[in-house]
């Protein structure tokens, strides 16, 4: 059982399970992940933006922090999302946590 207690990671490629913090974080749900990605893409955006520009007036290096932080934040959902679908695809007899039939 994954931490958390939600469900079985997704087989990764080639068979094996994914590590623990990868089934971990892929069982938590979109805004349990958006939650903790933005405010660390945020602060990672202003300071490599600060950094490369540090002549831009503060309020400038925040907004563009803010902006990229958001699209940083929505790659890394969409993409774990991606993945984990395709995890399921490619080993569709793998255990995914689910106890139901499945019926198409």
């Amino acid at each position: 059982m994954a931490i958390g207690g939600d469900r079985e990671p997704d087989p990764a490629p080639g068979g094996e399970r994914p590590g623990v913090w990868l089934g971990w974080w892929e069982s938590r749900p979109a805004g349990t992940q958006i939650a903790i990605v933005l405010p660390v893409a945020v602060v990672a955006m202003f300071a490599f933006h600060r950094g490369l520009f540090p002549h831009l007036p503060l309020p400038l290096d925040v907004t563009y922090a803010v902006f990229w932080g958001a699209v940083l934040t929505a790659l890394v959902v969409v993409a774990t999302r991606s993945e984990a679908a395709r995890r399921r695809r490619d080993h569709p007899g793998g255990d995914d946590g689910d106890d139901r039939p499945n019926d198409g």
